[in-house]
């Protein structure tokens, strides 16, 4: 994995995650020379993702399943981007555990979420990584494109990643943000 530039999809991978939405990306970039994707995690599309990749004769991806948790973050260090998508049916937020842990690893986050979600604010607006709105399959390749190509841009999100984890999501600051708002 050292000569690739790693797309990593770690943890549950169900209809909440819209899965077609990530084998759309892929097909449409897995020509690009050095790209992989790597799954981490468990879930009910896992064997549709694989049926998917068969039929599309696309071999630039490894699922693991059942990782172990030491395992997953260990891999993590090895990965170049953090894949989240989210279903365009949700109508409400949602903050994706995935990305606590790509941030964790410093990687930036490359997602594809619901509309009105608050989401792509709070990852652009740090410099974490680019979100697109999900059905929007061009802006979504463009920016994995983007990643792909500027190692000096993956390594300035992922540096952010980090930093905004460590000022805005550590269990000391939701303590102190939740004490704040009880008193």
């Amino acid at each position: 994995l050292k000569s690739k530039v790693v797309f990593v999809f770690g943890g549950v991978m169900d209809i909440a995650q819209d899965m077609p939405n990530i084998i759309r990306l892929i097909k449409s970039t897995y020509n690009l020379p050095n790209i992989f994707f790597l799954f981490m995690g468990t879930g009910s599309q896992i064997k549709n993702i694989k049926d998917k990749f068969n039929l599309y004769n696309i071999k630039n991806f490894l699922i693991l399943e059942n990782l172990p948790t030491e395992d997953y973050y260990f891999l993590l260090n090895y990965c170049s981007v953090g894949l989240v998508s989210l279903s365009p049916s949700f109508k409400t937020q949602n903050f994706p555990g995935k990305i606590l842990s790509y941030m964790s690893a410093g990687i930036p986050i490359l997602g594809s979420i619901n509309k009105g979600n608050d989401l792509k604010d709070i990852i652009e607006l740090n410099n974490c990584g680019l979100i697109s709105i999900n059905k929007n399959d061009d802006d979504f390749k463009n920016n994995a494109i983007k990643l792909y190509n500027d190692q000096n841009y993956r390594n300035f999100l992922g540096k952010n990643s980090e930093t905004i984890l460590k000022q805005e999501f550590t269990t000391e600051i939701a303590c102190e943000k939740i004490i704040k708002l009880v008193n």
